[in-house]
């Protein structure tokens, strides 16, 4: 009876042990799945964000010279021009999305969102035109980030 209370225990310890290090090999491979899903993100997001600052400022900028703000095109206009079906200038992208599935993560959303940013307080959006956009870009996978991942910048136009 002793030694099948012994190997009892041997076997009972055996298989805590056991599922310790499976639980941890798992946690570690998900991990690692996270971790690769957080580059490809960061990567598809510092694309098209350079896509989009690498555009011209505005409609109104595209072969022509603004002097004044007020120019530009207005804060609640943002967006494609009505037919316009290829983006020419930074504000063509807000509300822009697409789906930026890659081989091993499919799933993956980037939103743009273009805003005027106040000229005093950059971090805040201006109801008018100002000589400054911020471009924010978003990516989401509800499989792979716990989280979203905001990538952002601001252009100026002088």
């Amino acid at each position: 009876m002793r030694d099948t209370l012994i190997v009892f225990g041997a076997f009972t310890m055996l298989m805590t042990v056991s599922s310790v290090i499976h639980r941890s090999v798992f946690e570690s491979a998900d991990q690692s799945y996270q971790n690769d899903a957080r580059q490809i993100a960061l990567t598809a997001a510092q694309q098209l964000l350079e896509k989009v600052a690498a555009a011209e400022f505005d409609e109104q900028t595209v072969g022509t010279l603004v002097t004044t703000d007020s120019a530009l095109t207005p804060a609640t206009l943002l967006g494609p021009e009505v037919g316009e079906l290829v983006p020419d200038d930074v504000d063509d992208y807000n509300n822009y999305t697409i789906a930026g599935d890659s081989t091993r993560y499919p799933g993956f959303s980037l939103q743009v969102q273009v805003a005027y940013a106040d000229t005093s307080d950059p971090l805040s959006d201006s109801s008018v035109q100002t000589h400054l956009k911020r471009i924010t870009v978003t990516v989401e996978n509800e499989n792979y980030l716990s989280s979203p991942i905001v990538l952002s910048t601001i252009v100026a136009y002088y």
